[in-house]
């Protein structure tokens, strides 16, 4: 038992040595520390575990952890391996721990300019507004000069802007954004007293009232007491000297001599005959000769030989030829003035001795001018009563002769420079250094040649004395005096007369007969004598001092030495010449810019009272300053009076008043401003009518009072206050601090501040020149001068144009308006007709060209090859002109094809683009003028063209082209262009005008032989002159000259076109018109009523049924409707009463056409803008006048028509429309507003409206009812039969005349459709109205069987060709309605068709024509905007069927949908064959013979349908939803040769199921 316990003990023993072993050995494993990077765990089985740190790993943590193994760095990022970490190394451009950031670049705004920045991987792109470029947007786009555009317009000069901006420096007279706007400088209506204001380029004229002058006519004329002017001469003095202006014709001091034209300028020549007129002369010419000088010959073959001199010499009637040698003169010299007074005579006149003596004293020898004249000489000696004369033909040389009296001293040295000019040929004298004189017998000599003065240098040695006494030194000109025998000699200064100074020049400064005070003045008395003719005449002269003194201008004014002769600028209340006249002024009236300034006291009250009245709304009434920074403001605002005061602190506003003081009723006005300096206070006070109306007190800030304290009455004279408006109306009874004060008199300055004598007309509310008239109710009326109309005379003629024939009407200055004629027509309204053969062109207006249209040849058209021959005369040399131009439609820009001739100054210019570029040659040198003109000829070959002038000056280039081709416009502008200052030209040709002068010749091959003008405007007859004596009624008014037309500037007092009547017959103080005033040429005027008003005065109501249309400027609009530009139906009835009119126009912006009477005959017009190619069709009828007719007119695809009664007649179109358009249609009856904004070609010759009846209007067989519904606007209409039953008045009812009403009976009639009060509602129809087989009723509407037609089906009809109207359809699936009458559809199964054919043709972009229904499948052919258009989709495909639980699963449906515009545009109006075949693999299209589509799209062939149906034309709107998505509108037009199999086409329509089908009818029938 022992011994099994110590057994037991032992191996308890042994366990616990076994269990402190193990324990002991695992602490001793870690002794070694294996764990390099981490720490060591002992395990019992000794072994150690490592527990490693962060970044180590292994059995010991020996290996460093790769931190970078899973590459966290982005972006291309270095990763660089740490302990426990990693750090990432990033490429430019990245940051962040992963490289995960991409920098932003952009951050530091490196972009200029306003571009956008782009971050980029390590970069950066700026993205620059448009005019900026480089990589910082840093480069600002040149605008300027980058491309050939012109930038600025009319010379202005281009400044680069930022970006694309720029900006335009304009010249003098030109303003706006391009300088593209003429400045009016007549706006400010600068024009004083009257006058009409003439706006020129970068200036103004001013046509002066009778009794005014100067640049605004401010200067009034002072006329002479006693008219000492012959033949109706205007007398005025002048710096008191006494001047006569003449009527034309005559010249002189007095007016006293006759301008004989045939002494002057170029003669007849070749034997003709002079005859003299009023400014001009005409020659009469020998057989076989003609020109304006008789320069051309005429050939036997009818042309001119203008290079002609006769080989013979020939008498003419000019006998007078005066040639003048002049050498230099180095002596003194007197010269003597001849009067050529016929060219037959000269008088020599001897004076008695002692009537007048001359001495000249000739120091050295002296060439002299030789005057040599072949003519007929009379030589009359007068001696007391003795007379003898005597005859002989002889050739004169004249060397001296002896001078005239008056000369009072004589030069020691003369430069003498003779000249001629055209109605004075003198020889001009400077003179210096005078020597003194004495006495001497004098003859004077008088040489007579025509209407000519010369100046005849003489050598002499003689004394001056007058009765012996010498005469007084001084400094004498030798152009002074002129002799009067028989009579006196007068010592008044020789002037050049002209009726300019009537307008805006000063008159010639010469000295005056006044003497106001600090004057100082000589006379000479001048007695002579001669013979028995005249004894002891005398004339005393006053000379007036022409220099500023002290006293000249009385103390009230400044006196100023001018050009033209002293001036006083007198003070504000003094007026007269020498401001001698004191201005008195009890109620100041005051205007746009008035102002009236008051000197105020020193003193810390200010009160102001004043009377004041007003019609204004707004607009200051005073200011006054009263220290800095105080100050009292009383102004309008909306018609209520506002008090605004500061006193040097803050500003106060008094508002409260709520009273209208606008009214123009006198008010009392008090304000009133109180300082207290002290207390640093101010009340202020408004009181009106005596009661406190408005008061306020503030803090004052005031330290001193200014000692120039100004009270303003109205504006300020500085005021530069932009919102500052002006006030217009009367102060007066003006009251300072209890002081009364003349509200004028006592001021301290005033400017333009007048009498108050009508309230109303102060604003100047008659504008234009118009002149204002005060009711004394508060309203006025205008009197507008001419060419105005209007409450405010700012409606201008031109808005109602008068112009008849289709002329333009402008604005003109001085006449108010100026008809620009079309070519062939011409007078001051166009009213006449002119045969042109030699045209005649001049610039009309500003920025307006006359010009003259030439056809191009067919030859020319689309060819590489051009020529053109131009021959012209002009007398303005000077002048930069287009001469010739073709181009393109629309505004032309760099790229644009075009060729142009322009003269410059003498040269002519070649200019032409091809598309890639402009190239310019010129003549090498400039052209003179020339009696016979110039021949140009224009070429071009391909890029390469030239010129030649005169057979001569060739010159040629190159320009760059794509083509040797031009596309262009069919017409040739020759002397201008349409487009307003050019602008629709090249960027150069603006540069330039309109040409001045005459086309004698147009030819070559760019028009063809023995082409006559297409049109033009503002064309006249060469050498016939527009204005007569007649012309405006002379002297009522003065002829403004155009070449087709004139104006007239009418004096004051007179009015109308031509100046006939003494009121402006539109004035409405004066016209009854209640519609649109219209002048005409006698004066009066006719009243153009709008539509629904007629009568003299449009003064009676009128709703036309029938309408009529007057003729006189007579038309009507209706509004817009879309039209095809491939079909066009137009249809009417109309009784004509005129042979020639518009009787309808439409417009698109694609094309235009129109329907006109030309003698009778219908002519239908088309012309498609793109080309400008017109084609037209004639009717081969003549209308009957006063009757009715049936006519029609259109266009189905390529052709036109125009039917009358049945008659048809049709025409190819020479160029097609657009192949895609609809456009909304303008369409106009009878005429237009204004014919003039017609095209040229609108109908043949100038446009003229309709006189006559229309009625039954249809446009693509639609019904317009000419009715307030359908019409936009008219004018000039009256009632046809002059009934309220007119045609159109009950539709197909019957009207009836109640009391002068219509009443409608719509069952009345037999063939009656309609219900309603007009009958025009559609009636519904019923089962028995359209009963098989003619057709059933559905919606309400009878549906049609094959062979009927007619609202009710009741018209039977034989179809060839079926016509679908829209509404029409053919079924090949159902049966006809006369073999079954349920027309249900046919029970039997189809197969698939294999193959469809047809041939249609049609106007309509969009329609179905062919619809294959086959249960879920379908094929589809149709138009979608002109182009064909397929589709289909099929379940039954090769794809197996999949079977499962379920049944079979059917393949999903293969859809496709295709648009081929490759195909061609097939709604062009032609006819088209198409195609459709479908089999075993594809399925194709044929159009017109040609493979457009083919398609595999895996089809069963075996596969069979329950159901199948093909519809031609249409389908149903409750049939086949399908079809209606993708289709949505049925076919309109003709189908014919419908297949179903090869080779076999349907020809009985009646067999086959068709609703609302008819025959085809392209045209109207026959």
């Amino acid at each position: 038992m022992m011994f099994l316990e110590k057994v037991k003990r032992l191996l308890q023993t042994v366990w616990w040595l076994l269990a402190a072993a193990k324990v002991v050995t695992a602490g001793i494993s870690c002794l070694s520390s294996p764990c390099l990077h981490g720490i060591c765990i002992d395990d019992v089985n000794t072994t150690y575990s490592c527990y490693c740190v962060d970044g180590y790993t292994g059995v010991q943590c020996q290996t460093n952890w790769d931190e970078c193994w899973s590459n966290p760095c982005q972006n291309g990022g270095t990763c660089i391996d740490g302990i426990a970490s990693y750090n990432c190394s990033c490429p430019d451009g990245f940051i962040g721990d992963n490289c995960e950031t991409n920098y932003n670049e952009c951050e530091s705004n490196p972009c200029l300019n306003n571009g956008t920045c782009i971050d980029m991987n390590n970069g950066y792109l700026c993205s620059c507004i448009p005019g900026y470029s480089g990589d910082h947007c840093e480069l600002d786009v040149a605008v300027c000069n980058s491309t050939e555009e012109v930038r600025c317009y009319n010379g202005g000069q281009c400044i680069e802007g930022p970006g694309f901006k720029f900006y335009c420096k304009c010249l003098p007279g030109w303003a706006g954004p391009k300088c593209e706007d003429q400045i009016d400088e007549c706006e400010s209506n600068p024009c004083q007293n009257g006058g009409v204001c003439i706006d020129v380029h970068a200036d103004y004229m001013c046509a002066c009232a009778f009794g005014f002058t100067g640049k605004s006519c401010e200067v009034q004329i002072e006329f002479c007491d006693e008219n000492s002017c012959s033949n109706n001469a205007l007398c005025v003095v002048e710096d008191g000297a006494r001047v006569c202006y003449c009527v034309p014709d005559y010249h002189g001091e007095r007016c006293e001599l006759q301008y004989d034209e045939c002494l002057l300028g170029p003669r007849c020549m070749n034997g003709g005959t002079c005859i003299d007129g009023v400014d001009n002369f005409t020659c009469s010419c020998p057989p076989r000769l003609t020109g304006p000088l008789c320069e051309c010959l005429i050939l036997d073959d009818e042309s001119y030989d203008c290079e002609y001199v006769s080989p013979t010499p020939l008498t003419s009637s000019t006998q007078s030829v005066l040639t003048t040698l002049i050498e230099e003169i180095t002596t003194p010299s007197v010269y003597t003035e001849m009067s050529t007074y016929s060219p037959n005579d000269t008088t020599i006149l001897t004076t008695d001795s002692d009537a007048v003596s001359t001495t000249v004293t000739d120091t050295s020898t002296e060439k002299k001018p030789v005057f040599t004249a072949t003519t007929v000489i009379t030589e009359i000696t007068t001696k007391e009563d003795a007379i003898s004369s005597t005859s002989e033909e002889t050739t004169l040389t004249s060397e001296s002769t002896t001078t005239k009296a008056g000369i009072s001293e004589l030069p020691d040295h003369e430069e003498t420079r003779p000249t001629i000019d055209s109605d004075n040929a003198k020889t001009d004298t400077t003179t210096d250094d005078a020597v003194s004189t004495s006495s001497s017998p004098t003859d004077f000599t008088t040489s007579s040649m025509g209407s000519t003065k010369f100046y005849i240098p003489i050598e002499t040695t003689k004394d001056i004395t007058e009765d012996g006494t010498p005469t007084s030194s001084g400094t004498t000109h030798s152009t002074t005096e002129e002799v009067t025998v028989p009579g006196e000699i007068t010592t008044t200064p020789k002037v050049d007369v002209s009726t300019d100074q009537m307008f805006t020049d000063i008159p010639t400064d010469r000295p005056g007969t006044e003497q106001p005070t600090g004057f100082s003045s000589t006379t000479e008395a001048v007695e002579v004598s001669s013979g028995s003719v005249s004894s002891g005449s005398t004339e005393i002269v006053t000379t007036v001092q022409s220099e500023c003194t002290d006293s000249i201008c009385n103390g009230h004014g400044s006196c100023i030495n001018t050009p033209h002769g002293i001036r006083c600028h007198c003070n504000f209340n003094y007026g007269g010449r020498f401001c001698d006249e004191a201005i008195t002024i009890t109620s100041a009236a005051f205007g746009g810019n008035s102002f009236i300034a008051h000197k105020l006291a020193n003193t810390t009250s200010i009160n102001i009272e004043f009377n004041a009245k007003t019609l204004i709304t707004d607009g200051q009434i005073l200011h006054a300053d009263i220290a800095k920074g105080v100050y009292m403001q009383l102004y309008m605002n909306s018609g209520l009076l506002k008090f605004k005061f500061s006193c040097g602190y803050q500003t106060m506003l008094l508002s409260e008043l709520k009273t209208f003081v606008n009214k123009g009723y006198p008010m009392k006005i008090e304000t009133r401003l109180d300082l207290y300096p002290e207390d640093q206070h101010c009340n202020a006070t408004l009181r009106l009518n005596d009661t406190v109306a408005m008061s306020g007190g503030q803090v004052a800030n005031i330290t001193t009072l200014d000692h120039n304290s100004t009270l303003y009455l109205g504006n300020s004279r500085d005021t530069k206050d932009s919102e500052s408006k002006p006030f217009i109306g009367c102060i007066r009874d003006l009251i300072v601090n209890g002081e009364k004060r003349e509200v004028f008199g006592d001021a301290l300055d005033a400017g333009e501040v007048t009498e108050c004598l009508s309230l109303s007309c102060l604003s100047g509310p008659c504008l234009n020149g118009g002149t204002c008239s005060d009711h004394h109710d508060g309203g006025y009326t205008c009197s507008c001068a001419n060419g105005w109309l209007g409450e405010h005379c700012n409606e201008s003629v031109c808005e109602n144009n008068p112009c008849q024939s289709g002329g333009s009407c402008v604005r003109h200055p001085g006449s108010g308006f100026l008809c620009l004629c079309p070519y062939g027509k011409h007078g001051i309204l166009c009213e006449y007709n002119v045969e042109i053969t030699r045209p005649a062109l001049a610039p009309i207006s500003t920025g307006i060209s006359s010009y003259i249209m030439y056809a191009l040849s067919p030859a020319a058209m689309n060819s590489d090859r051009f020529d053109l021959r131009l021959r012209f005369q002009t007398s303005d040399m000077d002048q930069i002109a287009l001469l010739a131009f073709i181009g393109q439609s629309g505004r032309h820009d760099s790229r644009s094809q075009h060729l142009a001739l322009t003269f410059v100054k003498g040269y002519i210019m070649l200019t032409w683009n091809m598309g890639s570029g402009p190239r310019r040659v010129f003549t090498s040198r400039a052209l003179s003028p020339r009696r016979g003109g110039h021949a140009v000829r224009v070429w071009r070959r391909g890029r390469s063209a030239g010129l030649s002038v005169d057979g001569r000056h060739n010159i040629s280039g190159n320009a760059p082209a794509h083509s040797t081709k031009m596309t262009l416009l069919p017409y040739i502008f020759i002397g201008g262009h349409p487009s307003p200052d050019f602008a629709d030209l090249p960027h150069d040709l603006p540069l330039h005008s309109g040409w001045r002068g005459c086309i004698w010749e147009v030819g070559g091959q760019a028009i063809g032989a023995g082409a006559r003008a297409a049109g033009g405007r503002g064309v006249g007859q060469c050498g016939v002159a527009q204005c007569t004596a007649k012309s405006c009624n002379a002297p009522r008014g003065v002829c403004i000259h155009s070449p087709a037309t004139y104006g007239c500037i009418c004096n004051e007092g007179w009015f109308g076109a031509t100046c006939s009547s003494t009121r402006n017959p539109c004035d409405r103080a004066h016209s009854k018109c209640q519609g649109q005033c219209v002048i005409t040429t006698d004066g009066n005027t006719q009243c153009d009523c709008p539509y629904r008003k007629t009568g003299v005065y449009c003064d009676q109501d009128l709703i036309p049924t029938d309408v009529l249309f007057t003729g006189t400027r007579s038309y009507l609009q209706l509004h817009p409707t879309t039209i095809s530009s491939v079909s066009l139906s137009l249809e009417s009835e109309i009784k004509p009463a005129k042979e020639r009119g518009l009787v309808m126009f439409v417009k698109t912006p694609h094309f235009y056409t129109a329907l006109s009477l030309q003698g009778g005959l219908l002519e239908y017009r088309w012309t498609d803008r793109l080309s400008g190619v017109t084609s037209l069709v004639r009717s081969g009828v003549v209308v009957s006048m006063s009757q009715w007719h049936s006519v029609k007119a259109g266009r189905y695809g390529s052709r036109l028509y125009v039917w009358v009664d049945g008659s048809l007649s049709t025409e190819a179109m020479l160029a097609h429309a657009y192949p895609h358009t609809n456009g909304n249609a303008s369409i106009l009856l009878g005429g237009a507003k204004d014919l003039s904004t017609l095209p040229f070609d609108a109908m043949s010759g100038a446009p003229a409206p309709y006189t006559g009846c229309i009625k039954n209007f249809h446009v693509n067989n639609i019904l317009l009812p000419l009715e307030q519904q359908n019409i936009q606007e008219g004018r000039n209409l009256a009632d046809c039969d002059g009934t309220a039953c007119g045609d159109e008045a009950c539709g197909g009812g019957v009207c009836i005349l109640e009391q002068g009403r219509a009443r409608c009976s719509c069952g009345a009639s037999s063939n009656y459709i309609g219900t309603g009060p007009r009958c025009r509602r559609h009636v519904s129809c019923q089962p028995s109205t359209c009963a098989p087989p003619r057709g059933r009723c559905r919606a309400d509407r009878c549906i049609c069987s094959a062979g009927y037609a007619g609202t009710f089906c009741d018209q039977k009809i034989d179809i060839k060709i079926p016509q679908f109207d829209g509404t029409s359809l053919v079924s090949l699936g159902r049966q006809s309605a006369m073999v079954h009458t349920n027309q249900q559809r046919i029970a039997p199964t189809l197969a698939r068709p294999s193959y469809v054919a047809l041939n249609f043709t049609t106007a309509e972009p969009n329609g179905l024509l062919v619809w294959i229904e086959m249960g879920n499948d379908y094929i589809g052919l149709g138009l979608e905007n002109g182009y064909a258009k397929l589709v289909w989709s099929f379940n039954h495909n090769s794809v197996k069927t999949v079977k499962s639980g379920y049944g079979d699963l059917v393949g999903s449906p293969r859809t496709l949908t295709r648009l081929m515009p490759h195909a061609g545009y097939l709604s062009d109006g032609e006819w088209h064959i198409l195609v459709l075949q479908i089999n075993e693999t594809n399925i194709t299209l044929t159009a017109d013979n040609t493979l457009v589509y083919t398609e595999e799209p895996g089809l069963n062939i075996e596969a069979e349908y329950d159901d199948i149906d093909m519809f031609i034309g249409g389908i149903s709107d409750h049939d086949y939803e399908k079809a209606k998505k993708i289709f949505p509108n049925n076919f309109k037009g003709c189908i014919d040769q419908i297949s179903t199999r090869e080779k076999s086409f349907i020809t009985n329509y009646t067999e086959v199921y068709s609703e609302n089908v008819k025959s085809c009818q392209l045209y109207p029938p026959t």
